[in-house]
């Protein structure tokens, strides 16, 4: 089991923003809980940006924004059911771009 703690995690489909968390993720890389950080354990890893907590891949359109490309995932993400795998991807910004990595194996989505 893997626990990943970062500032802000946003939860689709439910449309969610969770301040200080931890989500813990199987051996396969599947989210299975979320929680709230209430203090810092041992074999906790602290990742900088957004985590997004998906249950799909997470694809960015060409020359999208990060407004655009999560208003867009917001939407489709209301057709998965609860019962969907979902997985963790990091996000890193600047002013311009952003980047997602799978969380499972920080391989490189964009």
């Amino acid at each position: 089991m893997r626990r990943i703690a970062a500032h802000r995690i946003y939860l689709l489909p439910q449309a969610e923003w969770r301040s200080a968390s931890v989500i813990e993720l199987n051996e396969a890389g599947e989210v299975v809980r979320v929680s709230p950080l209430t203090e810092e354990g041992a074999h906790i890893e602290w990742l900088s940006g957004e985590i997004i907590v998906s249950p799909f891949p997470l694809v960015r359109e060409s020359q999208e924004n990060f407004q655009a490309f999560l208003s867009r995932i917001t939407k489709q993400a209301k057709a998965y059911a609860d019962s969907v795998p979902r997985r963790a991807y990091r996000i890193l910004s600047s002013s311009s771009e952003f980047s997602a990595y799978d969380c499972s194996g920080y391989r490189y989505i964009q």
